[in-house]
């Protein structure tokens, strides 16, 4: 993806006329041209790759995964039996201890919560040596999409976190998986005061996983 290395739509911020260089988004009424186009580019580049789905096991076909970690529903309402005409995204929790994303699934009066880079392996990574733990490649457990897991031993996994700093992860440029500025990190602040950039829509422009950007806007790596 070369949307980094463009600036994204927060340079065309930056450089227009509406820019908030003081992160107040009451001066901000609307974005300039540039900055709409950008979006738009951002937008369509990420549709670009194409996102496969299949079926999660044990499920009656109910439930899919995708090689994005998206899972989605096929459930019609719960006093509704059979399948609905479109499926629907279900809403992730990452809100546990563990940093992990969770999902929620039902079959036959059943309810079980689901670990999405399980489910995304399990789908997608072919696994000969029948390894038990699936390892996010670039530190990030949200980050669920297939190329960004792999399948590990319980070895492995601890050697790539002690190897990686995430065990007790140092702040700011010092960590490890970081490829921001000083710079980069106030135009991610700014444009998100803003408030015309969500900020899923930020870390797709910087390749980046959402709890990410969420920590540096938190000031909790930054």
């Amino acid at each position: 993806m070369e949307l980094k290395q463009e600036n994204l739509y927060i340079s065309a911020y930056k450089n227009g006329p509406n820019w908030c260089g003081n992160t107040d988004p009451s001066l901000t009424t609307q974005p300039n041209t540039e900055a709409v186009m950008a979006k738009e580019k951002v937008r369509n580049s990420t549709a670009l790759e194409k996102e496969i789905w299949k079926a999660i096991p044990d499920t009656k076909g109910f439930y899919e995964v995708s090689n994005k970690g998206r899972v989605r529903s096929w459930h019609n309402n719960t006093n509704t039996p059979g399948k609905r005409e479109k499926p629907r995204i279900l809403k992730q929790d990452n809100s546990a201890k563990h940093g992990y994303s969770t999902v929620c699934l039902r079959n036959n009066g059943k309810r079980w919560t689901a670990l999405v880079h399980r489910l995304v392996a399990e789908a997608f990574l072919p696994n000969p040596e029948n390894k038990p733990q699936v390892n996010h490649k670039n530190g990030c457990k949200t980050k669920n999409w297939a190329s960004n897991l792999e399948w590990v031993t319980r070895s492995e996994n601890q050697q790539h976190a002690h190897e990686n700093g995430l065990m007790n992860p140092p702040k700011g440029k010092e960590h490890w998986n970081t490829e921001l500025t000083e710079n980069d990190v106030l135009d991610i602040r700014a444009a998100y005061a803003t408030g015309w950039f969500t900020q899923k829509e930020i870390a797709e422009c910087y390749d980046m996983c959402r709890a990410a950007i969420t920590n540096i806007i938190n000031r909790k790596t930054w």
